[in-house]
């Protein structure tokens, strides 16, 4: 058995062939980890460790083992194979770890970061991008820690890494990374400033540049095509070859050299394993193009017969005569293919056998579409011909791709198939020499019978030698040459087609005549009997002709006629003849001879392209090339055409002379030095080059330019260069001159070349005569050019810009003194025509060249260089926008000369006194254009915008080269204190106002650190000056202003934004964090050097900024800062003639709330501040004991609120927590009258109550406001104007007023008219009895009637009120374990409620049970209790006669107290034992929530501040309250229906016939158990109380009924029957009562029946007593209830007097008395209790009992608690309407009406008639109340 071993793939593999044995064939890649199991003959068996599931053979000899056994250490734990277990240790991946760990920790900080920013804003425009950055480096990751990457391919990887990293990192706002060339970051100590912020901005420029934008660098835009053929299969007898190339529709030509390879009939495979092919060089502009792949299939076998029998019998013959016969073809579409980025397109071609090509192509141009890359073929497609290939593409030049792509080039490379044309930006870097021929068609016409036409091509030369090996093939294994070239063979076509390319190698030689000779053949079936004849025709095309190369054109050729068998190859006398057709004119006469005679009909068509960098067919160049053979006239005038010609930029002469650029300069040399009468023309011509060249420097013919002048061998040409430009310099005209001016565009490499000659001369001892004074003069005519006065400022700008171009070349052979001199009078010579960039320009140039380092040379360069710069900074004129920019310039040349003079890592090269003269002239020069720049210019223009950052640098670089004593020196320069003092202020605040809005982006961390460096240091060099100058007793007043301006400048550099952004804990976060420490020590020291009557001037301007400092997250900058804060409260108590510290602390809760809400300070500064505060309080008893204990209590709660409204405001799940906090920091700031806070919490609330459609809460936050606010004249804080809180209202009176008003509205649109109401008659008293403004009076009184109509008549929906509880630790701490009662929206139902909630709070777990939920506070994640309580409303006596409508208000709104009930079924009690019934057995559990605010209050919700113990009622009490709510219910309903037209009758009728019919539930019959002797017996003193209560509320029900019927028969759309069928109900039941209850009293008017008492009119309340007619009986003529008058009150009159007053105001008369009222009992008051509940229950006495209820002691207390409890049922539809249900048993009683509960919601909205009588006095108000 073999023992498992892992290997490396270092090749890829994958057969295309299936494997004989039971196994089967593993592709692998390289990289691949692979484990392997068997090895057996050169193979091994095994899997992938990333997929163990597949396993396969692959061969031996493509895997490597790896020595290593480590494992990936913090990256893999060991691989998993296919049975779950781990196996043993992998190899270790390839030295890519550092990077894959890069990777790996760069991607976790994306993803924090991505989070963060999603939470933030959901809409990221650069998703897309990063997540394929992330996916792209996922796969690097994955890859290096395979391992077997090789070490270039790393190195490319670490720099697309970086690349990749940083893009991303500006997407994220993340900091950027200084890195090297090689991706590694640059170690910040190598830089100086300005260095540092010259590579931000380049890496900042490198990172905005889209990827995938390639218009930047022309060399992104080149892409080439991998094709790879992985198999063929085709039904043929013989070899096949196929051929491979990309064609242009649109142009109809081929873009690439064909590919071809051959099918091998035996095998049925392909005769080579690896056919691969890579297309080079397709670029953007292809892109555009209508690109295919264009694929031949040709059979190589001999010409058959046409006849069957034939076919069989003859022979094959030998290979040598069997020709390519195109039987099949396809077409493939690359436009897919060149839009995508890299994806591999794998696909089965099936080939087209039956149609032509040429007809197919002609069909794509004529429709102008293409074929989809899936659906390759054309029209027809065969099953027995076709391949299967891949196409990918790679991205890059040809040198790139084997960085890139190494695995392409790993094994088996593929063959390289080159581009047909040359390219401008490869055009000199690969020397290439061919010509592409495509043989388009011909017409053949002849004797011959087989029209079987083959073309046959050789290159011959003049002397009809063919040269060999010319043409060329592209074949897997590599390329092959021969000499000659035989076509496709068209069979049985005179007009054959072929459209096949061919690919000439030309020869170097341009002296060599050379022609390609075309014979056209015949051929025919084998006979070997009859030997092959010659060629039945010829033709021919001169590629070279006397040097001149044949152009690319289309040629219709000659074609001559052949004697076939009398055909000799070296008779060349055809070309005497005419070639083409063109060629051949209007010649009557034909050309022939013995051999050749002209085929009239014939043709032949063949396209040329040429590829070369040796040869031209531009004649000028020939003759320029030939110019010493050539006559001089010939040679001027191709020079002057040239010159002429590449000024017009024409595209084919630029490429004939970019690939001809080296030759073309020699010729120009050479001919210097003989045609001197042409040195002019030769001298414009050579400028004319090297224009082209220099004007393409991303092309490869840039750096030829370079390589050709680094070798330059001419030694005297140096003086004709002089010359040359001497000429241009001093005779240039006043005109525009294109000479003159590329003359001095090129005058740099014009230099280099005269350097260079005299160089060459130097070494070959040739010395140049006058060399020194012909450059002496050339400079003098520079001199005289820059002082020249008239109109030539374009060429005097032009010469300035490029001759510094020229410096650091003439140092080499020129006089460095002379040179200085020269460059010195140039300075001075500036006139003023030259402009400030090139002054600028010109003295940059300078400070960069080697005579500025050299000491001795540098003196007068060094005070000219001073005073141009200074000059460009003059403030005076900056606010010119050309002003602005030279001084930006200005700016970046000195920071050179720092750099230049003072190098960072080497030694200095300046002297202290330059630095001096430096410090002293320029600093506040810079200071004062920076300031001066960034106020004028900051958003105007980016470039003058960066440059304030540019000149920031270059000040922080004057400060780090400052020592102390230079610092020192620069103070003591200015003799006056008032200057010092100027000075340090000046630093200061340029400084803060640098770290306030810092002139670079937050990301610029490394920029920062280095730029905070050097502003620490700089202010302990101001806070010693300070301590040095400004110390003494007579300066102690001049210190104020400048301590103050230290202090703030402190604050602002450790409170600075963007420090510390990420968080990563790195090096350099360390160091910024020790900067601000230190700095925070250096501030406490300041604050206690100044004396307490000093600090007492900076409290409390300066609490805020000392606050921010020691706010922020670090604990040795909160020990530096905070012991300034009891300093300060110290110091105020102390000098306070009250002993106060007020003015400390109002600022510092000011200041607080402030910051904590721009998100500073954390928790622990809660924690920190309060320990040492205390500790410091203590320390001073007297102010610990007179304020500062509570001082320290108050602000930690203040924290504590702070903290939680900040957690709202960022991270909470709905806005009711926001509104909580809110409120809980507006009532801490009312608390200690705080007005200002305390307004502006109240403003935020009522925005976010407005925000939300919360209007009755937002008028309540405006009455906090209004409340605050008096009646006087009195004019507004400055606090509310300057926060546009006053309403454009100028006193409190008129603000109070508008506020009232406002919530006045807000009520009003809430439904809350009652409280509208209130807050309008608050303004009446003011109207009426201050103001006397009756106008505003009456329209005031217009809007209280108009709120009182819709008080009476119209509906509002109520709010149904819920108990909600959080419990779990996801909930944060203030609301965790908390109980709240929430108001609902109006008509929200549970569910809805529910469901809302959950949206809310983040969909948690919700309980809707009533049971405790406390034990969930320690659980994890939220849950939510929720369930419905009812309201419990204050008891107001408002008497049965108010509008319903009016006692709705009062039920549900102003509520503080809540009840929830739950049914439960008690099995055994003392009810049971009497009847095991359901209704004994109910019981109710009933708890009372009391919340902290009345609801609605100023917020919808508000807190439960205790929950009553559970009070249990037993089924009497139960009872007794459902009779007392029905009772009620049916009486509100009678009023409605008598005085509401629009009120349903239908549910009221069904509410009576539940009354007087309840054959289901029962009815009162329920009742009937608790009036039997045994629950008599069993009840207590409270119980027989509710006994008695029960059996009056039973009577009284009677009575109401009663009325209830004689209500309904008023309406006049009740249905008869139905009103009938109550009558006869009412009788049973009333029979029914009367016999087990007693007698009631009735409430109808009198004569009132409720038979026929539709036909009465309605009571009219206006009519008195006497007007009043009596009423019919109430069954007919007369009552059955009618007795002897007695003086006792009646049943009715005792029990529910107020009820019976209210109806008698109703009906307009009094109710009959009834015999019940002859009772004479009489109560005896001195019984006890329970002795007259026994007395009265034996007698028959109704009145008895109704004088009992009345007065016993018992009984009086329970219809008082019970009055003031509302239903057990839970809230229903609350409107004016439609009361509450009564509680009925289970079950519908049989053909009932629709209950009231559940009537339609159109009936609910119907309005309530006008009361027959309204009472006198208003209803009480909330505010009465």
């Amino acid at each position: 058995m073999q023992r498992k071993r892992y290997v490396l793939a270092n090749s890829n593999y994958s057969s295309t062939e299936e494997c004989s044995g039971p196994a089967g064939v593993l592709p692998i890649y390289i990289g691949d980890r692979l484990c392997v199991t068997a090895t057996k003959d050169g193979w091994c068996y095994g899997y992938k460790v990333d997929s163990p599931s597949v396993s396969g053979l692959f061969p031996e000899a493509a895997v490597k083992n790896i020595s290593s056994r480590l494992r990936l250490s913090g990256l893999l734990n060991g691989a998993i194979n296919g049975n779950g277990k781990h196996t043993d240790d992998l190899p270790s991946p390839s030295e890519g770890i550092p990077l894959a760990e890069e990777i790996g920790k760069v991607l976790q900080s994306w993803w924090s970061r991505i989070k963060d920013l999603y939470a933030k804003n959901t809409e990221l425009h650069w998703v897309e991008e990063v997540l394929g950055t992330v996916d792209d480096l996922l796969r690097t990751r994955k890859k290096l820690l395979a391992g077997g990457v090789p070490s270039e391919e790393i190195a490319h990887l670490n720099n697309a890494t970086s690349s990749s990293i940083d893009r991303v990192n500006m997407l994220l706002s993340l900091n950027v990374v200084i890195r090297k060339t090689n991706g590694q970051p640059t170690n910040l100590d190598d830089l100086s400033l300005i260095e540092l912020y010259d590579e931000h901005k380049k890496t900042q420029l490198k990172m905005t540049i889209d990827p995938n934008d390639s218009s930047k660098d022309p060399t992104n835009d080149i892409f080439s095509i991998l094709f790879e053929v992985n198999s063929v299969t085709i039904k043929e007898r013989y070899d096949c070859e196929l051929s491979y190339q990309i064609y242009d529709l649109s142009n109809s030509t081929f873009l690439s050299e064909p590919f071809r390879f051959i099918w091998n009939h035996e095998t049925q495979k392909l005769r080579d394993a690896n056919v691969r092919a890579l297309f080079y060089d397709l670029n953007q502009k292809d892109k555009e193009r209508r690109l295919i792949l264009l694929a031949r299939v040709a059979r190589i076998a001999p010409i058959e017969s046409t006849s069957g029998t034939l076919k069989k019998q003859l022979e094959p013959g030998p290979q040598s005569l069997y020709c390519r016969q195109l039987i099949a073809f396809d077409i493939i579409d690359l436009k897919p293919l060149c839009d995508n980025k890299g994806d591999i397109l794998e696909k089965i071609v099936f080939f087209n056998r039956d149609d032509s090509l040429f007809e197919t192509l002609k069909k794509l141009n004529v429709l102008d579409r293409l074929t989809n890359i899936k659906n390759a073929t054309i029209i027809r497609a065969d099953e027995d011909c076709k391949a299967m290939i891949s196409l990918q593409r790679l991205n890059g030049a040809e040198k790139s791709l084997k960085t890139k792509f190494p695995h392409v080039f790993a094994r088996s490379p593929p063959a390289a198939v080159l581009r047909t044309s040359l390219s401008m930006v490869t055009i000199n870097e690969t020397m290439r020499n061919d010509f592409y021929l495509t043989l388009v068609c011909a017409e053949i016409y002849g004797k011959f019978t087989d029209k079987n036409i083959e073309c046959r091509l050789s290159l011959l030369d003049c002397d009809a030698q063919i040269l060999e090996k010319r043409f060329e093939f592209i074949e897997p294994t590599g390329n092959m040459n021969t000499s000659s070239y035989h076509s496709y063979v068209v069979l049985h076509e005179e007009k054959p087609k072929w459209l096949e390319p061919i690919k000439i190698k030309l020869p170097e030689s341009i002296n060599l005549d050379v022609h390609l000779r075309f014979t056209f053949h015949a051929r025919k079936v084998y006979d070997k009997n009859k030997p092959e004849k010659g060629p039945v025709a010829i033709a021919f095309l001169k590629l070279l002709d006397q040097a001149i190369m044949a152009g690319d054109n289309e040629y219709e050729l000659l074609v001559y006629k052949v004697d076939s068998q009398n055909y000799d190859e070296m008779n060349t006398s055809y070309l005497d003849f005419p070639e083409s057709k063109g060629s051949l004119g209007n010649n009557v006469k034909n050309p022939q001879n013995s051999h050749y005679s002209l085929m009239e009909k014939g043709s032949f068509v063949v396209r040329t392209q040429s590829c070369t960098n040796f040869l031209t067919h531009d004649k000028d160049l020939l003759n320029i090339f030939r110019w010493k053979v050539a006559h001089q006239s010939i040679f001027e005038a191709s020079l002057v055409a040239l010159t002429n010609r590449s000024y017009e930029r024409a595209s084919t002469l630029e490429v004939e002379l970019m690939k001809n650029m080296v030759t073309l300069l020699d010729t120009f040399f050479e001919a210097m030095n003989e045609k001197v009468a042409l040195k002019l023309c030769l001298f414009d011509a050579l400028v004319a080059v090297l224009r082209l060249a220099d004007d393409q420097p991303k092309h490869s013919s840039s750096n030829a330019l370079k390589n050709y002048i680094s070798r330059f061998p001419f030694t005297t040409v140096a003086p004709k260069l002089i010359e040359g430009v001497n000429h241009y310099l001093s005779s240039a005209d006043t005109s525009k001159n294109d000479k003159t001016m590329n003359t001095l565009k090129m005058f740099g490499i014009l230099t280099q070349l005269i350097v260079k000659s005299k160089l060459s001369a130097d070494q070959l001892q040739e010395p140049v005569v006058n060399f020194s004074e012909m450059i002496d003069s050339m400079l003098d005519s520079f001199v005289r050019l820059m002082g020249e006065t008239k109109e030539r400022m374009a060429m005097q700008n032009k010469a300035l810009r490029h001759f510094p171009d020229a410096i650091p070349y003439l140092v080499q052979v020129f006089d460095t003194a002379k040179l200085t001199r020269q460059l010195v009078r140039i300075i001075d010579a500036f006139g003023p025509n030259i402009v400030q960039q090139e002054r600028l320009h010109f003295v940059g140039q300078i400070v960069q060249s080697e005579l500025f380092l050299d000491s001795f040379w540098r003196n007068d360069l060094f005070v000219k260089c001073i005073e141009q710069l200074l000059a460009r900074l003059d403030v005076d004129e900056l606010f010119c926008k050309e002003a602005a920019k030279a001084a930006v310039s200005a700016g970046r040349i000195l920071g050179t000369i720092l750099d230049q003079l003072w190098p960072q890592q080497r030694a200095p090269i300046g002297s202290d006194e330059e630095f001096g003269t430096i410090v002293e002239n320029c600093y506040r020069p810079l200071v004062k254009s920076m300031v001066q720049i960034s106020k004028t210019h900051r958003e105007s223009d980016q470039e003058i915008s960066d440059g304030r950052g540019l000149l920031f640098a270059v000040i922080l670089a004057l400060f780090n080269r400052m020592s102390a004593q230079t610092f020192v020196a620069f103070l003591e320069a200015r003799p006056q204190e008032q200057d010092k003092m100027d000075l340090l202020l000046e630093m200061l605040q340029m400084l803060r106002d640098c770290l306030g809005k810092s002139p670079y982006p937050q990301i610029w961390a490394q920029m920062t650190l280095a730029q905070n460096k050097v502003v620490h240091k700089t202010l302990r060099f101001i806070m010693s000056g300070i301590q040095k100058y400004f110390t003494s007793e007579k300066m102690v007043n001049d210190m104020y202003d400048l301590a103050q301006e230290y202090i703030l400048t402190v604050v602002c550099f450790i409170s600075q934004v963007g420090v510390n952004r990420n968080g990563d804990g790195n090096d350099e976060e360390e160091l910024a964090a020790g900067l601000r420490r230190q700095a925070a020590k250096d501030l406490r020291s300041m604050w206690f050097r100044l004396t307490p009557s000093h600090k007492m001037q900076y409290i409390p301007r300066l609490v805020g900024s000392f606050l921010q400092v020691a706010l922020i997250p670090d604990e040795q900058i909160r020990e530096a800062t905070i012991p300034i804060f009891f300093d300060m409260m110290q110091s105020e108590y102390q000098l306070d003639l009250m002993k106060s510290f007020s003015r400390f602390s109002d600022e510092f809760i000011s200041q607080l709330d402030q910051l904590v809400m721009k998100e500073h300070g954390t928790r622990s500064f809660q924690r920190h501040f309060v320990n040492l505060m205390n500790q410091l309080c203590q320390s001073d008893k007297e102010l610990w004991n007179d304020g500062g204990k509570e001082f320290v209590g108050r602000i930690k709660r203040l924290l504590g609120h702070l903290f939680e409204y900040r957690y709202a405001k960022e991270s909470a799940d709905c806005i009711e927590i926001d509104m909580s906090r809110t409120v809980q920091l507006l009532r801490f700031y009312e608390q200690y009258d705080l007005f200002n806070l305390q307004i502006a919490y109240v403003y935020k609330l009522y925005e976010l109550h407005m925000q939300y459609g919360n209007d009755i809460e937002a008028a309540k936050a405006l009455l906090m406001h209004a409340d605050k606010l008096s009646w006087e004249e009195r004019e507004l804080p400055e606090f509310l104007i300057g926060n546009s809180l006053n309403r454009h209202c100028a006193t409190e009176r008129q603000l109070k007023e508008q506020l009232l008003l406002s919530s006045a509205d807000l009520y009003s649109k809430g439904d809350m008219w009652e409280n509208s109401v209130a807050i309008l008659r608050q303004l009446q008293e003011i109207y009426y009895t201050v103001d006397y403004d009756y106008e505003k009076m009456a329209e005031l009184l217009v809007r209280q009637a108009d709120l009182f109509k819709k008080i009476d008549k119209e509906h509002r929906a109520f709010f149904y009120f819920y108990l909600v509880a959080f419990y779990g630790k996801g909930y944060p701490s203030f609301l965790n374990g908390k109980k709240f009662v929430f108001r609902s929206d109006q008509l929200e139902r549970h569910p809805d409620f529910l469901q809302r909630m959950k949206q809310m709070y983040g969909n948690p777990d919700t309980h809707t049970t009533m049971d405790d939920c406390s034990h969930l506070e320690n659980s994890s994640g939220r849950h939510l209790q929720i369930f419905k309580v009812d309201p419990v409303c204050p008891s107001y006596d408002l008497g049965p006669t108010v509008n319903p409508a009016i006692k709705e208000y009062y039920r549900n709104y102003n509520i503080q107290k809540f009840e929830y009930c739950r049914t439960h079924l008690v099995k055994e009690s003392k009810w049971t034992e009497i009847d095991n019934n359901e209704l004994l057995k109910t019981w109710v559990t009933k708890r009372i929530v009391a919340v902290a605010e009345s609801l609605p209050s100023v917020l919808r919700f508000s807190q439960a501040i205790s929950v009553s113990s559970p009070i249990e009622i037993s089924p009497l009490a139960l009872a007794v309250q459902g009779m007392r709510n029905k009772n009620e219910k049916l009486t509100e309903s009678a009023i409605k229906v008598l005085h509401n037209p629009l009120y349903s009758t239908r549910n009221f009728a069904g509410d009576i016939q539940g009354v007087v019919q309840a054959a289901v539930m029962g009815g009162v019959k329920n009742y009937e158990v608790f009036f039997d002797e045994k629950c008599s017996n069993i009840y207590d003193a409270e119980e027989k109380g509710m006994c008695l209560e029960l059996r009056r509320l039973i009577i009284d029900q009677l009575a109401i009924v009663e009325y209830c019927i004689y209500a309904h028969g008023k309406r006049q759309e009740a249905d008869r029957s139905i009103h009938n069928l109550l009558v006869e109900g009412y009788r049973e039941h009333k029979d029914y009562v009367e016999r087990k209850f007693g007698k009631a009293s009735s409430l109808l008017p009198q004569g009132a029946s409720i038979y026929d008492c539709a036909a009465e009119p309605l009571p009219n309340p206006s009519l008195g007593e006497k007007d009043k007619k009596p009423s019919s009986m109430s069954l007919g003529n007369q009552s059955v209830d009618e007795a002897p008058t007695t003086s006792q009150p009646s049943l009715i009159t005792t029990g529910s007097n107020t009820l019976k007053k209210g109806f008698q105001k109703f009906i307009g008369s009094t109710p009959r008395k009834s015999f019940s009222q002859l009772s004479t009992t009489v109560i005896k008051h001195s019984e006890k209790p329970v002795e007259m509940f026994d007395r009265v229950m034996k007698t028959d006495s109704l009145e008895n009992i109704k004088r009992y209820v009345k007065n016993s002691p018992i009984t009086s207390p329970l219809r008082k608690h019970y009055n003031s409890q509302s239903s057990l049922d839970g809230v229903k539809l609350r409107t004016p309407i439609t009361p509450k249900s009564p509680n009925f048993p289970p079950g519908t009683p049989p053909q009932l009406p629709q209950r009231l509960d559940e009537e339609t919601p159109n009936s609910t909205l119907e309005r309530p008639m006008k009361k027959a009588m309204m009472p006198k006095p208003l209803p009480p108000t909330p505010s009465d109340l």
